[in-house]
């Protein structure tokens, strides 16, 4: 329950109003910080819980597809937090809120991340949904008229993927299909 200072529901006066989280007592304690704050936040309340955690760098592949031979760190511009479970490393996004717990957004999913260690960093490739997983679904009721006229209405149920770009570009949007606050 930590306050996202980049969120849509920060004021202006609430933003300057804040001050800067110099460690994670600080955003735990204030109980709000930006981005980077609250991924560091959920690292510390893993390892806290006896997880091992760490940080994960990791590029974007709606712009490019970075390789491991590739030794720089430039493209690797996104960060989040890895935790072990069952012996396999799980990717937690804790700051984008229509995420499923332990899904990434698309361009963040069959790209390499590095896991950061001191002694024994790691570059694994993170889990894609499925086509399985990745599913669009329509459902219709139809009559059709003695004039040969087809009349009817038509669901549209989107999973994995498609769902969370829905849900990123409809966030703003009330029942109504009005916009409530601008992007």
């Amino acid at each position: 329950n930590l306050k996202d200072l980049n969120g849509d529901q920060i004021t202006t006066a609430q933003l300057q109003k804040a001050k800067q989280n110099k460690n994670t007592a600080d955003t735990l304690n204030r109980r709000e910080g930006y981005h980077f704050d609250i991924q560091l936040a959920f690292l510390a309340l893993a390892e806290a819980a006896g997880f091992d955690a760490r940080v994960a760098r990791l590029s974007s592949r709606s712009s490019f597809l970075f390789p491991p031979s590739m030794k720089s760190d430039y493209f690797l511009n996104a960060y989040d937090i890895v935790v072990k479970l069952d012996g396999k490393w799980r990717f937690y996004d804790v700051t984008n809120p229509v995420l499923p717990e332990g899904q990434l957004r698309w361009q963040e999913q069959g790209v390499y991340a590095l896991i950061t260690d001191l002694n024994a960093p790691e570059m694994v490739k993170t889990p894609m949904l499925t086509a399985q997983q990745n599913v669009t679904s329509r459902i219709g009721k139809f009559s059709l008229s003695d004039e040969g006229v087809l009349e009817g209405d038509v669901r549209e149920l989107l999973f994995g993927n498609q769902s969370i770009i829905w849900r990123e570009d409809n966030r703003y949007t009330n029942d109504d299909g009005l916009v409530s606050k601008k992007k």
